[in-house]
């Protein structure tokens, strides 16, 4: 991939790389946006990406440090929005006449869902369990054979027992 302004202009310099890596790094700091930072700093959208992979003038590093800032950033966003609440304007209404606005708090029970599935993951998490059913066949078949038991049998059981019926 080469590096370029435009399909008129050639390659950067070493200079205006620099330039055009700050800026990409300063806009993605502030706007928390990957797409706005390539665009501001007037680069292809897979030039960071060539810079980071191939670590020219140390990106890759000072990326990481500004992707940690973002990620911080955005995480303390979910945490106002979701903890602390954030205040919001209501009308007031009188026999269908607004007659005034109140302040309201608003917290996001769905954000605080995020951020514990995010910190309590053992304790939040979606459960999901994947059974191999093959695989159960067939041990179920060798137990069976070793036992001289029916498998059908041996694999009604041991359903029942996944289902807390026995």
């Amino acid at each position: 991939m080469v590096e370029k302004r435009d399909h008129k202009r050639g390659p950067m310099s070493d200079d205006e790389r620099r330039l055009a890596q700050d800026a990409f790094l300063q806009v993605f700091r502030q706007h928390c946006s990957y797409t706005d930072a390539y665009k501001a700093a007037g680069v292809a959208h897979d030039t960071p990406r060539y810079w980071m992979k191939n670590d020219v003038d140390g990106f890759a590093e000072r990326y990481k440090a500004a992707e940690q800032e973002v990620n911080d950033k955005l995480e303390a966003e979910l945490y106002r929005r979701a903890v602390e609440g954030v205040e919001k304007k209501r009308g007031v209404w009188h026999q269908g006449t607004k007659v005034g606005e109140e302040a309201v708090r608003e917290y996001s029970d769905i954000l605080l869902i995020f951020m514990l599935k995010a910190r309590l993951p053992w304790k939040y998490r979606e459960r999901v369990e994947h059974i191999n059913t093959d695989l159960v066949k067939a041990e179920a078949e060798k137990l069976a054979a070793k036992f001289g038991l029916d498998p059908q049998e041996l694999l009604a059981e041991a359903e029942a027992i996944l289902k807390g019926e026995k």
